[in-house]
C-alpha cells in the first residue's frame, strides 16, 4: 500500500469478504481516522511511560513552528499541538533554550536575582498557548509533539467509478509499517472486528508486506 486509496481498497476487500457490502470513502475516511487517533493515544500513553519503541512510532509527529507571541508574551498553542517539547528564542545572537516554569514556582522565578528573568526567560503553559517571561513580542522555536491530522480520501467519480485524487487527499501520518494497527481498529468501526494479526494475514493474502511496528496488541 501507498497511499490511502490503496488502503481503501483493502479495507473493501475484507469488508466484502467478511460481510459482503461496500464501504463509502465517506464511512472510510472517518472509521481510519478513528484508527490512527486510537493508535496515536495508545503511543502517546507508552512514550510517557518511556518505551523507545514508541518514539520511534511517534516520529511524524513531531513539529516545529516559528510563532510571534503577541506584545504581552502570549504565544498560542499550534494547530493540533499535544505537548510541548522545547521552546528556544534569539537572545542577544544567542540561541536560547526558554525553561518551562510551573505555576507554584512563577513569583519565585519573577523576583530571582541570582538567575534574573531578563537572561533567563521562562514560560508558563496556559489554556489557549504559553505565556513568555519577560512579557514582550518574541519569536520563538517552537518543538513540539502534534495530535494527527484528520485523514481524507479524496476522489471524484466517473459513472461507477471512484478515481483518486491525491490533490484532496490527506494521508495517514503513521509510518507504512503501522499501518496494520490503524486498519485492524478502523474495520471494528465499520463492525469487521478481527485482530491485528488477523489483518496481517489478509494483507499478505492482498499481497501487501505488513511489517508491523513490534507496539500494537
Amino acid at each position: 500500500m501507498q497511499n490511502i486509496f490503496d488502503i481503501w481498497e483493502f479495507v473493501n476487500f475484507v469488508t466484502d469478504k467478511y460481510r459482503n457490502g461496500y464501504i463509502s470513502p465517506e464511512e472510510f475516511s472517518k472509521a481510519i481516522d478513528e484508527g490512527q487517533n486510537i493508535v496515536w493515544g495508545t503511543y502517546f500513553g507508552k512514550r510517557q511511560e518511556g518505551n523507545e519503541l514508541a518514539l520511534v512510532a511517534l516520529q511524524p509527529f513531531y513539529k516545529k513552528v516559528s510563532v510571534t507571541s503577541s506584545g504581552s508574551g502570549l504565544a498560542t498553542y499550534p494547530t493540533l499541538w499535544a505537548e510541548t517539547q522545547a521552546i528556544y528564542a534569539d537572545l542577544n545572537g544567542v540561541t536560547t533554550e526558554i525553561i518551562q516554569v510551573l505555576h507554584n514556582e512563577l513569583q519565585q522565578v519573577l523576583v530571582s536575582s541570582i538567575y534574573p528573568i531578563a537572561e533567563n526567560p521562562r514560560y508558563l503553559e496556559q489554556e489557549t498557548g504559553v505565556q513568555l517571561y519577560p512579557k514582550a513580542t518574541t519569536i520563538v522555536d517552537w518543538h513540539y509533539l502534534s495530535k494527527p491530522t484528520t485523514p481524507v480520501l479524496g476522489y471524484t467519480v466517473s459513472g461507477n467509478t471512484v478515481i483518486y485524487n491525491p490533490l484532496t487527499s490527506v494521508q495517514l501520518q503513521f509510518a507504512t509499517q503501522y499501518w496494520y494497527e490503524v486498519i485492524s481498529i478502523a474495520l471494528n468501526y465499520i463492525g469487521v472486528n478481527l485482530s491485528n494479526n488477523e489483518v496481517s494475514g489478509l494483507m499478505s493474502m492482498y499481497g501487501i508486506n505488513a511489517n508491523n511496528g513490534n507496539g500494537g496488541n
